[in-house]
């Protein structure tokens, strides 16, 4: 599964050229993403899920698009979910020297302040 501004603009190409990926989450992926595992855990078509793209008959197919997310309030970012001790979005000089691990986080949200208090 992939998401994200790029995959979302470039699904096509992306389902095209690289047969690794499996699903795209196009647009707001918070509620799309989880609609999406839980049709495939149900053994739901992937079409049944609005917002994502997927190949049939190894030829690049979406669904409609997804609605909007109307309050944003009530999703929010894992960032307890980080190891803040070995991945920093921040330090990506430190990383090419090879003293800790960079890990690209991307928010479009919103970021908690504590979040930078770390990394």
């Amino acid at each position: 599964m992939y998401g994200g501004v790029y995959p979302t603009y470039h699904w096509e190409d992306i389902l095209r050229d690289y047969p690794q990926v499996d699903y795209i989450v196009r647009g707001e992926g918070e509620r799309t993403a989880t609609l999406l595992l839980q049709a495939l855990r149900d053994g739901a078509e992937p079409a049944s899920v609005d917002g994502i793209a997927w190949r049939t008959d190894g030829v690049p197919a979406a669904s409609a698009p997804a609605e909007m997310i109307r309050d944003l309030d009530d999703y929010r970012i894992g960032w307890e979910l980080i190891d803040h001790s070995r991945h920093s979005y921040f330090t990506y000089a430190t990383a090419c020297a090879g003293t800790r691990a960079w890990g690209g986080v991307s928010g479009s949200r919103r970021l908690p302040s504590s979040s930078w208090a770390s990394g």
